[in-house]
């Protein structure tokens, strides 16, 4: 069982390490075998091939504080902002 909140992973890349936060409670029923293998697969496809851990939850429970579309976007501009995250390959 992991809580919500928790560390779920840890990721690490040439210029940062730190934990990936779970965002919801739930148990893990899979993981993704093939990131030990091609962990670059994080950065070429995280929203199809690169997942990380399926969870079983409760979505009644878990799913009302997840924020999605327009103001997720403008809560990560702001984060981006805030925290002064630059794209690497942009710079």
């Amino acid at each position: 069982m992991i809580e919500q909140g928790k560390s779920l992973a840890s990721l690490e890349s040439g210029k940062w390490a730190g934990p990936l936060v779970c965002p919801v409670s739930g148990t893990i029923v899979e993981t993704n075998a093939t990131l030990l293998q091609e962990p670059a697969l994080l950065n070429i496809d995280p929203y199809g091939a690169a997942w990380i851990a399926k969870l079983s939850y409760d979505p009644q429970q878990d799913l009302h504080h997840l924020v999605t579309g327009d103001e997720a976007l403008r809560l990560y501009r702001e984060k981006i902002v805030r925290d002064k995250i630059q794209c690497m390959r942009c710079s």
